[in-house]
């Protein structure tokens, strides 16, 4: 355990790292001895840029009042070598689902040339576009139940308006955020962000959100039949790929080993 004074601290920056995990990087002043820096700790991204705009807030406090002596308020920091993150947290679940795809068609083609089948261990990576093409519009189809059940589930419409615009990051970089908010039935205001289709989409002044008390949860609410139309659609095309990709892998590996 290191316990760093407040008025040590020269800087407080955030490096946002994908959708859940930022790096947060404690800097130490120059005529600070006792302390080896700088700091880095992987968080949680929803907690670390509050939690580095509250240090930074107490340390140019502490360094105001502080002047010439040491903070009787010491930062409690836990020192351990850095780790790298999970390989579930440094991909996208649709990057991991591909390399896994490319590993499975790998070992299928090598059975299949050991049993004597060149043209079924070459027909298997023709899996790749089907089964790719499913897990790029499998996202799809759960906002279109989500919209297409909206109206059938326990909750109520509200109407929120657009009050601020944020900035995401995920494994496509930087993108919009455009930020809501609304009062509950209890009269707490309360912010729904919402994260557009287009890099360059414009913010709608009013949306209507479907408000479930009992969860405290909102979502943009949609006309629901064109949602419907979309979860057909797009079950349909799930449903035609999906037997495509069966069909070349395992299905050709099956039918050699059956």
């Amino acid at each position: 355990m290191t316990r760093i004074p407040y008025e040590t601290i020269a800087t407080v920056t955030v490096t946002p790292h994908n959708e859940t995990w930022s790096r947060l990087r404690i800097s130490l002043r120059q005529n600070v001895g006792e302390h080896r820096g700088p700091y880095e700790l992987n968080c949680l991204a929803r907690h670390c840029r509050p939690f580095a705009t509250a240090l930074d807030r107490l340390a140019r406090e502490a360094r105001t009042a502080h002047r010439g002596h040491r903070s009787r308020r010491p930062a409690d920091v836990t020192t351990e070598p850095i780790r790298s993150l999970p390989l579930r947290e440094r991909h996208s679940p649709v990057r991991l689902a591909f390399f896994a795809l490319l590993t499975a068609n790998l070992l299928a083609s090598l059975v299949l040339l050991a049993l004597g089948h060149p043209a079924r261990a070459v027909g298997v990576w023709f899996s790749v576009a089907p089964w790719s093409v499913v897990a790029l519009i499998a996202p799809v189809l759960r906002f279109g139940f989500v919209g297409a059940r909206d109206p059938w589930t326990r909750g109520i419409r509200v109407e929120a308006r657009y009050v601020d615009r944020g900035t995401t990051f995920g494994s496509g970089g930087p993108w919009p955020m455009f930020v809501y908010k609304f009062t509950d039935p209890d009269g707490v205001v309360r912010k729904h962000e919402l994260r557009p289709s287009g890099r360059f989409a414009r913010p709608r002044p009013v949306r209507v959100l479907w408000f479930v008390p009992g969860e405290r949860t909102s979502h943009t609410l949609g006309d629901p039949f064109t949602a419907l139309f979309i979860t057909v659609v797009t079950g349909g095309m799930l449903l035609f790929l999906g037997g495509i990709g069966l069909a070349l892998m395992p299905g050709l590996l099956i039918g050699v080993l059956g």
